[in-house]
């Protein structure tokens, strides 16, 4: 459906092509970037740590922003079951992977990888909120029924 909809909406591009490839698979055969923009994906898919592999043998720099869980534990992964309907959930699997930033974190620093955190009211929205104090119970929604989020900048030299 995406790739359609990319066919149509980009058609006058000249030499513009869409791709589809299950992205959780090895993918680092569309070779290397100067920057990978992972904005809303890691909770779209159900194994993350395949993407995130991928992604650091294939940029020095990521901007990575996802869906988390309010844990301090480097090792939780939350699998939430969710509508497979809603364009920007898990098609295969109906499973949403929900990290603790710290998981995240702690992956991109065994990977030799420097951090800038961007975790500001600014980035606020009604459904969406990323300046939340962690209050160490794996929930996904704060006090203002909002998803929970992390947005950051990774890199290497």
């Amino acid at each position: 459906m995406n790739c359609n909809y990319a066919n149509l909406k980009y058609n006058q591009i000249r030499n513009f092509k869409s791709i589809k490839c299950d992205l959780e698979t090895d993918f680092t055969h569309f070779g290397s970037f100067d920057l990978i923009l992972n904005f809303g994906f890691l909770e779209a898919i159900n194994e993350i740590d395949i993407v995130l592999n991928c992604c650091v043998k294939m940029s020095k720099n990521i901007l990575l922003e996802t869906l988390v869980c309010d844990s301090t534990a480097p090792d939780k992964v939350l699998k939430v079951p969710v509508d497979t309907i809603a364009s920007d959930h898990p098609i295969n699997s109906g499973i949403s992977t929900r990290p603790s930033p710290f998981y995240i974190e702690q992956f991109f620093d065994c990977s030799g990888y420097s951090l800038k955190r961007y975790f500001d009211n600014d980035l606020n929205t009604p459904h969406h909120v990323y300046d939340w104090e962690h209050k160490n119970n794996e929930s996904l929604l704060d006090n203002e029924k909002r998803s929970l989020r992390r947005y950051w900048h990774f890199y290497r030299d």
